[in-house]
């Protein structure tokens, strides 16, 4: 069973304190200019074919469902606050600085802090930069930037990273274009590659023999 999940989240009781079993938990993180919500439309064809290799793999431990996390970035990426359209910083070409990302980051972490842990994490174009950003500095937290470096959250390493990105690195590539996998052969292929991380079934012994646990497509 898949629970998709959209802001308000809702806050945890009092006293919450992460569980140390539960299903699995996914944060996607939408690119520029769009929504947790219109993200969750676009990456149906990922999460579909990643629930049906789950199913085959192990019906039992999918029985305790996948929990999958569809936040707004905090930035408004225009002038319409209503418009439901958000980004995770301010690019300047010029200067090759992004603007406010410090206050997607905070968002992200304390994402993490209230409703984790969470087993990985995937984002798409702009989203996909700041899913790298968080799974480094959960590698290490003294990767803090000093502008969230007030912010001190306890959270396990992702299992697991997508990335769809227009940058080309030495990690897992899976060939495609500046759109959400939805081909039949990449939605497959980034689904084995996330329940191979997570130990899932046939993939467990796969996960522990030094295989990179990040994932990228290239534009």
């Amino acid at each position: 069973m898949l629970r998709p999940h959209f802001e308000p989240f809702g806050q945890p009781d009092p006293g919450y304190r992460a569980p140390h079993k539960q299903g699995t938990r996914i944060l996607m993180l939408h690119g520029h200019g769009q929504s947790g919500r219109f993200f969750y439309y676009k990456s149906k064809p990922l999460v579909a074919a990643l629930l049906e290799m789950a199913v085959e793999r192990d019906p039992g431990r999918c029985s305790s469902g996948i929990d999958v996390f569809y936040p707004n970035a905090p930035l408004c990426a225009g002038g319409d606050p209503h418009a439901d359209t958000w980004t995770w910083g301010y690019g300047d070409f010029q200067t090759e600085k992004i603007k406010d990302i410090d206050q997607s980051i905070t968002k992200v972490l304390n994402i993490l802090k209230a409703h984790g842990p969470f087993d990985g994490i995937v984002g798409f174009s702009t989203g996909a930069t700041v899913a790298a950003i968080i799974t480094s500095l959960l590698e290490d937290m003294r990767r803090m930037p000093a502008c969230v470096g007030h912010l001190r959250v306890e959270h396990p390493r992702f299992q697991f990273a997508v990335c769809v990105t227009c940058s080309n690195c030495d990690v897992h590539v899976f060939e495609g274009t500046h759109h959400v996998p939805r081909r039949l052969g990449q939605t497959k292929a980034a689904s084995h590659f996330i329940l191979q991380q997570l130990g899932w079934a046939s993939g467990a012994s796969a996960a522990h023999n030094g295989h990179k646990k990040y994932a990228l497509w290239p534009i």
